[in-house]
């Protein structure tokens, strides 16, 4: 069993990376433990736990700048912020339901991760929220990167490196990040029914209005009926939709169990001011193909919503969809994908981030063949794919990433050879060197 170490301070982290560095001994990099499932297993000497090495260090909610510890849970982060109505805009993905660790872990996770949800076509990824970052590489030295202010660019490419990179480049000790006002009201346009092309090509009208939004997603039938029963959105077929601490909808609505339609949904998020967001609604709905059903959800059901977008919740079920891949690719070459999906069967698939993500969750029946045939042709399409959950069988057969050619892998390698030359920080997680 592997030695387990929590240190509570940077000089203690530092400490330990030089002990491991002495004696050659690999390290497993964690933080509450949330995204155990993500990238391959690997057995290591010791496990260096962040959770102890946390609180947020400032805030200066007047600059937009707050500078927290690796292990500060996210949920600390939040309660901190609603407190001055802001937000963590890049509205970072929970993975605690996905690999069933619970919880929503701590913010070196979010930022090691690079994890961010619907709002990443408008708002960025995680990394590009970073402004300093303090780290300890694999050779038992700190580094520190960037600074305290927005228009800090110093030390640029690191924080982006580390970001994303799961902990096998560095240990990250300190991280300042900006933060932005949150709304005032927020509402949902869902319309109904349309064909993966139609809702393609409305989510591609919506982005090339003035109109502004936050979120365009578009959830086949499948999708929408493998999400677990709970309390679901309320559409509510009205023009004005309700402002911060308005649930709308009548008791008999909420109390009501209300299921999602038999067919697709398209799903326009809209944010600001109660009257910007409604005269938006408003603009965009003489664009809607007049055949079909559409509603507005209100701002409690809008958060309810987009969080289970955000968490994949469509695909949580371990046992329908035990494998998970999330696709980057250009949106013209969804439909594509989509029906080499559906032709081939035994996959569960939803689009989010205006059409440039595809989740895909795959069957236990067809796992590591089907996934291999998956990323052949996405990198047919010219995308890239990650393979967020699987068996730890399939992982090794078809690995985590697929790259479209050797020297993406090898820019990698030589990455991750440059902060980590012993490899010692989460040894094969992401791939084997």
């Amino acid at each position: 069993m592997s030695e387990r170490f929590l240190p509570e301070t940077e000089q203690q982290a530092l400490e330990l990376v030089r002990w491991a560095v002495a004696g050659n001994k690999t390290i497993a990099i964690q933080g509450e433990n949330t995204k155990q499932g993500f990238g391959l297993l690997a057995e290591t000497d010791c496990m260096v736990s962040m959770r102890n090495l946390a609180g947020i260090v400032e805030y200066h909610p007047e600059e937009l700048v707050m500078q927290a510890l690796p292990g500060t849970p996210v949920e600390e982060i939040k309660q901190e912020l609603n407190k001055h109505d802001q937000r963590l805009e890049f509205e970072p993905l929970n993975l605690g339901r996905m690999y069933q660790t619970g919880g929503e872990g701590t913010i070196g996770g979010v930022f090691s991760g690079n994890l961010a949800g619907p709002r990443r076509f408008k708002a960025g990824s995680a990394r590009d929220h970073i402004l300093g970052i303090k780290a300890i590489n694999g050779r038992g030295e700190t580094c520190k990167s960037g600074g305290k202010v927005i228009k800090n660019v110093s030390g640029y490419d690191m924080s982006k490196l580390i970001a994303g990179s799961w902990g096998t480049l560095s240990v990250i000790t300190e991280v300042t990040f900006k933060v932005l006002p949150a709304p005032a009201a927020s509402a949902t346009l869902a319309v109904q029914g349309l064909s993966t092309e139609q809702g393609l090509k409305l989510l591609a009208t919506v982005l090339s209005t003035p109109c502004e939004t936050s979120g365009l997603a578009y959830l086949p039938a499948p999708a929408l009926a493998a999400i677990e029963p709970g309390e679901e959105p309320v559409p509510q077929d009205t023009g004005s939709p309700p402002g911060k601490g308005d649930s709308g909808g009548s008791q008999g609505e909420r109390d009501g169990k209300l299921l999602f339609p038999d067919e697709s949904m398209t799903l326009i998020r809209l944010e600001g001011t109660e009257l910007s967001v409604n005269e938006r609604i408003q603009t965009l709905r003489k664009l809607l193909p007049g055949d079909r059903k559409n509603s507005i959800l209100n701002q409690a059901d809008t958060t309810l919503l987009w969080s289970k977008i955000r968490d994949v919740a469509p695909l949580h079920d371990v046992h329908r969809t035990p494998a998970i891949l999330k696709i980057s690719t250009p949106p013209t070459a969804v439909p594509g994908l989509t029906r080499f999906l559906d032709q081939s069967g035994g996959c569960t698939w939803y689009l989010d981030a205006a059409g440039s993500w595809l989740w895909v969750g795959v069957c236990q029946a067809a796992t590591a063949d089907k996934l291999n045939s998956i990323k052949r042709e996405v990198s047919i399409s010219g995308g890239n794919a990650t393979l967020y959950r699987a068996p730890d069988a399939v992982k090794k057969n078809t690995g985590i990433y697929s790259f479209p050619d050797s020297s993406i892998k090898n820019l990698n390698e030589k990455i991750k050879n440059s902060f980590d030359p012993g490899n010692i920080f989460n040894p094969d997680r992401l791939y084997s060197l």
